[in-house]
This record gives structure tokens, C-alpha cells and sequence, in this order.
């Protein structure tokens, strides 16, 4: 009978902790994930847009701005995802 009692004891306390441990790791996980894309959106914008652009074989002339139609889609969305995510890290109890 003791070791019933004591086995349940055991589980509800792993599952409590269990939780915690799983919370900061999501937590960490958010905002590391939010950081890197953010890293990652200026490196792909700054970089591998201007990059591709140069490699047509007619030549390239164009300029790329963040509050251009291809800003929009390569810069804005992925910085307002990493912003989120990094928001959500914080914000996650």
C-alpha cells in the first residue's frame, strides 16, 4: 500500500516538473528561434536578394527597398515573425 501511495507521489512531482522544465525550454526556443530568423531576414535581404538580382544575365539595376512590393515579402514578413516569436518567448509564463 506504501508503494502506491509513494508512486503516485513520484509521478505527479515529475509531471510538475516535467512542466516547468518543458515551459523554459520553449521559452528559450522562441527566442532563439526569433533571433536567428531575425539575423537571418537581413543577411537574406541584404545579401542573397541583391545577389540574385545581379546574377541575371541581362544585368540588374534595380534598387531594393524595405517599403517596396519585395521588401514586403522578403524583409517585413519574416522580421514581423521573428518579432513575434521573440515576443512570445518573452511573454510565455
Amino acid at each position: 500500500m506504501s508503494y502506491t501511495s509513494h508512486s503516485n507521489q513520484r509521478s505527479s512531482d515529475w509531471t510538475f516538473g516535467g512542466k516547468q522544465a518543458i515551459h523554459a525550454t520553449m521559452k528559450i526556443l522562441f527566442l532563439l528561434f526569433g533571433i536567428l530568423l531575425l539575423i537571418a531576414t537581413f543577411v537574406w535581404f541584404s545579401y542573397f536578394v541583391p545577389l540574385g538580382c545581379g546574377m541575371n544575365p541581362t544585368g540588374c539595376r534595380e534598387e531594393f527597398s524595405v517599403w517596396s512590393q519585395i521588401g514586403l515579402i522578403h524583409f517585413w514578413a519574416p522580421f514581423a515573425v521573428s518579432v513575434a516569436a521573440m515576443v512570445y518567448g518573452i511573454k510565455r509564463s
